[in-house]
């Protein structure tokens, strides 16, 4: 089976000064390289640190690397089987975590979706793709392609780490199946098949599925969008507001609003 090579470039050096969310780009923590000391008196000891190498394999070795890059310990590949289309493919967007103690690791996709159109014929260029850790809670994926939408993801969005067993599902909640194809309620769902990987749980067709699969919450790839869109709804006239003294010398006050989702989301 194919693996995949991804290389750190280093040519910016060692620098660990900073934190981890603030690490210069292409520079290095730690590394691989093993080191001979001499501790003195003939005491010799082969010491090893963080990798700067590493192979693994992709959920489906036909797919296409699009994009790739890293946070700390953890590697995030946007893959797609669509090499050459035009119109778009498939996408999925994984993440590699290293182990650095043995230079190993393992991926997992995040997210699989048929409406992310990633293609070779629009690659996603080392400067078109960022991930920053904004806070404990937050960290986001950025890219464009100039070809979709610019997008993002909070890749540590719980929604994205908490699988859901056959017989937890929630009637009324949509999932995506990221690995097997499963089947619920007849219908074989998964990231490959021609029915998609998405389903909705319905009261006929109960909380159970066959086939062992990571399955989780659906989140919308509406809002992967990086102005997602909303709707105001209805708003109807309560009241004028009454001004007890403000500053306004001539027309109307605007009120504003936005709508977040406590994941670090916000419409526009």
């Amino acid at each position: 089976m194919p693996q995949l090579k991804f290389k750190q470039r280093v040519n910016a050096g060692l620098k660990q000064d900073e934190t981890e969310h603030l690490q210069p780009p292409n520079s290095y923590r730690l590394n691989r390289n093993k080191r001979l000391i001499d501790n003195g008196g003939n005491n010799l000891s082969l010491e090893s640190m963080d990798g700067t190498s590493i192979g693994f394999t992709l959920r489906n070795p036909t797919y296409s690397v699009i994009a790739a890059v890293s946070l700390g310990n953890n590697i995030y590949i946007l893959s797609t089987p669509g090499k050459s289309s035009a119109a778009g493919d498939i996408g999925e967007i994984g993440v590699f975590s290293v182990q650095p103690n043995t230079g190993g690791g393992t991926y997992g996709p995040l997210y699989i979706h048929e409406d992310l159109n990633l293609t070779s014929a629009f690659p996603i260029s080392p400067s078109m793709i960022r991930v920053t850790k904004e806070n404990d809670e937050i960290e986001r994926l950025k890219w464009t392609d100039d070809f979709n939408e610019p997008r993002s993801l909070n890749v540590t969005n719980p929604r994205f780490l908490l699988n859901y067993l056959s017989g937890a599902l929630v009637v009324g909640d949509q999932y995506m199946v990221l690995t097997n194809d499963i089947i619920y309620d007849g219908v074989t769902y998964g990231p490959d098949h021609v029915n998609a990987n998405i389903f909705t749980v319905t009261t006929a067709g109960g909380t159970t599925y066959t086939n062992l699969s990571v399955v989780r919450q659906y989140w919308p790839i509406e809002l992967l969008d990086w102005s997602a869109g909303a709707s105001a709804g209805d708003i109807h006239f309560q009241t004028y507001f009454v001004s007890t003294g403000g500053k306004v010398k001539c027309g109307a006050y605007i009120a504003g609003f936005r709508l977040y989702d406590g994941t670090g989301f916000y419409t526009p």
